[in-house]
C-alpha cells in the first residue's frame, strides 16, 4: 500500500487532467490492494477492477465496482471505457506488447491508456554511496530470465504508438531516497526480501549485498528510487481522420 501511494499521486494528476468525472468508466488492471480504485470511487468513477487473484477486493467494495479475477492475457476485458490504467503490471509479463494492444482495443472512441511503469536504466547516485543503486540495478536486470523487464518504461511510447494511439505523451516520475524519507523506509523493508532471492538464485555475492544494505545509513544518502515513466495515449475519437 505505501508503495503504490509513492506513484499513485502521479497518475491521478494525469487522469483528472485527461477528463476523468463522476461516470468515467474505468478498467484498471492489477489494482492490488485497492488505493487507486478506492480513489477512482471516490472521483464517482465507474470501476471494472481485474486482477490475477481475489486476495485484496474485500478492500474495495462499491456499488460502483466490478471486481474480476482473471489474466488480463486472456479474460475478457469488456469495452467501451474512458480509461484503462496498468500501473506496474506489465514488466513481469513477457507479453507485454501484446497486451497493451488488448488493453488499446478496450477503449471507447477518444479513450485513454494510462500505463505507469518501471524504468531501473533511469536511477541515480547523487551523493553517498553508490552501492545501494548498482546492486538494485544490477538484480533486476536479472530477473530477465524470468520475463520480467525492469528496463521497460522508457519502451512504452513506441509501444502506444504501434498499437495505433494518438496524442501519446510520457514523463518520468522518480521518488527520492534520503534520510529520513519514506522511500528510504521502503527500502529498509524491501531489503531482505531482495537479499533472499539473490542468494537462492546466485545472482549477487554477500559482499555486494552487504554493501549495498549498509549504504542505507549513510548520512549522505541520496539517490534515486526505482523511476516510473507515466505514459498516455488516445484511442481516436469518432470522426477523427485516418489519413
Amino acid at each position: 500500500e505505501k508503495l503504490a501511494l509513492q506513484y499513485n499521486h502521479a497518475v491521478k494528476h494525469r487522469v483528472r487532467e485527461l477528463g476523468l468525472g463522476p461516470g468515467s468508466r474505468v478498467l484498471e488492471i492489477g489494482p492490488g490492494s485497492g488505493s487507486f480504485v478506492r480513489w477512482l470511487v471516490e472521483e464517482g468513477a465507474i470501476v471494472t477492477a481485474l486482477d490475477i487473484t481475489d486476495a485484496y477486493f474485500d478492500t474495495f467494495q462499491h456499488a460502483r465496482v466490478a471486481a474480476m479475477t482473471g489474466d488480463v492475457r486472456s479474460a475478457d476485458l469488456g469495452g467501451d471505457y474512458d480509461f484503462v490504467v496498468a500501473q506496474m503490471v506489465l514488466h513481469h509479463l513477457p507479453e507485454r506488447v501484446d497486451v497493451v494492444n488488448r488493453l488499446a482495443k478496450c477503449l471507447k472512441p477518444g479513450g485513454w491508456l494510462v500505463a505507469n511503469e518501471p524504468d531501473t536504466s533511469l536511477m541515480w547516485t547523487r551523493k553517498g554511496p553508490s552501492a545501494p543503486v548498482d546492486v538494485l540495478r544490477a538484480l533486476c536486470q536479472q530477473f530477465a530470465v524470468l520475463g520480467v523487464d525492469y528496463e521497460w518504461g522508457l519502451q512504452l511510447p513506441a509501444v502506444f504508438t504501434a498499437a495505433g494511439l494518438s496524442e501519446v505523451n510520457a514523463g518520468v516520475f522518480t521518488p527520492v531516497v534520503a534520510p529520513g524519507s519514506d522511500s528510504l523506509s521502503l527500502w529498509r523493508v524491501g531489503w531482505p526480501l531482495f537479499r533472499q532471492v539473490a542468494t537462492s538464485r546466485g545472482w549477487a555475492v554477500d559482499a555486494d549485498l552487504d554493501a549495498a544494505e549498509s549504504g542505507l545509513d549513510s548520512p549522505k544518502l541520496l539517490v534515486s528510487s526505482v523511476p516510473a515513466v507515466l505514459c498516455v495515449g488516445r484511442s481516436a475519437p469518432l470522426g477523427a481522420s485516418t489519413g
